[in-house]
């Protein structure tokens, strides 16, 4: 009898899309800033439910790059102001 626990690949796929979307289209749709942190919560979520492998590592790596630039940003603009 085949088992019924499948490997959830689509989760990373799905995930992985979720921030490369966000990562490129956030600068052309003006929403406000909860909505897409919002959006890249949901992506990690996605990514990391089942561990972290593969796709996951990239989708993961993205979105801290995304988290981290502005705070870093914001930083560098705080105390050179």
């Amino acid at each position: 009898m085949a088992s019924t626990v499948r490997d959830d690949a689509g989760g990373s796929s799905v995930a992985f899309a979720i921030v490369f979307l966000t990562f490129v289209f956030r600068g052309f749709i003006q929403m406000p800033s909860w909505v897409w942190w919002v959006v890249l919560a949901a992506a990690v979520l996605l990514a990391v439910k089942d561990g972290i492998r593969g796709l996951d590592v990239i989708t993961l790596g993205l979105a801290g790059f995304m988290i981290v630039g502005p705070l870093v940003s914001g930083a560098i603009t705080a105390t050179t102001g």
